[in-house]
């Protein structure tokens, strides 16, 4: 029994490793999209491809009664994940995937604040350690300054962040209740599409002359790496992981995102950039040897 709940552990933290991967790439990829498609057009294709590609899947494999239930499931979630989309990829117009990926791990704090809050969740003190050596890391990212140098992007990213905290909350509120995270992540998406249907009327058209092959493999990125894996891995990772945990190990996303943009946008990194990200692996690496798993909390 120990060793299945171990395995189920590393397999759930190799899970989020491979998000955090689709989720660094991601920035860039959003950035490359947004290159011809705009917000609006970009988040409105980015779910309606997932969507018209996976439903079919759905509608063989699942009973009314079973799809009733996963649309209920998954409407909160939706709406949280689609704030968390627009409005970063509304800042990343006007921010670097660099600077957006580290204000976006600004939920390591948030987190574990509304579930103590909201929730009266009780949280490891070694947590709250590494929630100090995270944000030591971002400070060093950010070149020391993390509010006074806001731009209207950065303010984009941080209600971003708010959204993801809740996100990733409201997936942990309802995770044992998912028995596939294929199906709940492609009826989230399917909500989140619903959601972006006005956006067709706000932007309709596209300008076919500035298409270019790096923002078509972009919103490939986007629509098959992010939405549609990434957050599969997520949802199978939060059934064994808690929230606050969980948000930790998602701190990955952003050195990850920081290394894609130097390769791939030439965006710089200096070398207290390098020690920023150097804490932010190292804090995901404790909270990965210190947390217990939901199994082993008896959830």
């Amino acid at each position: 029994m120990l060793q299945c709940i171990k395995y189920k552990k590393a397999t759930s933290v190799f899970e989020i490793i491979l998000a955090d991967i689709l989720w660094g790439l991601g920035f860039v990829a959003t950035i490359w999209a947004l290159q011809t498609f705009s917000v609006y057009q970009s988040i409105f294709l980015r779910f309606g491809i997932v969507a018209s590609l996976c439903l079919p899947y759905i509608f063989f494999k699942f009973t009314y009664q079973t799809m009733l239930s996963f649309f209920k499931l998954s409407f909160l979630p939706a709406i949280f994940l689609m704030g968390e989309i627009f409005f970063q990829m509304l800042g990343l117009k006007y921010t670097t995937a660099t600077k957006a990926g580290f204000i976006t791990i600004l939920f390591i704090v948030l987190v574990p604040l509304i579930e103590k809050i909201f929730f009266l969740k009780k949280i490891n003190k070694i947590h709250w350690l590494w929630v100090l050596v995270s944000i030591v890391g971002v400070k060093f990212i950010l070149g020391g300054e993390i509010l006074s140098s806001l731009n209207f992007g950065d303010t984009m990213m941080l209600i971003s962040c708010l959204f993801a905290s809740m996100h990733i909350i409201s997936i942990d509120r309802v995770s044992n209740k998912i028995d596939s995270p294929f199906a709940f992540n492609i009826y989230q998406v399917l909500w989140c599409f619903l959601f972006s249907v006005p956006f067709i009327f706000i932007d309709p058209i596209i300008n076919l002359q500035n298409l270019t092959s790096i923002s078509i493999i972009g919103l490939i990125i986007v629509s098959l790496g992010t939405t549609l894996l990434a957050f599969y891995f997520q949802l199978r990772a939060q059934k064994n992981i808690a929230a606050s945990d969980a948000s930790l190990l998602f701190l990955l996303e952003s050195p990850l995102a920081a290394i894609f943009s130097f390769y791939f946008l030439n965006e710089q990194l200096i070398f207290s950039q390098l020690i920023g990200c150097g804490l932010v692996i190292a804090a995901s690496v404790g909270v990965v040897l210190s947390s217990s798993s939901k199994m082993d909390q008896g959830l």
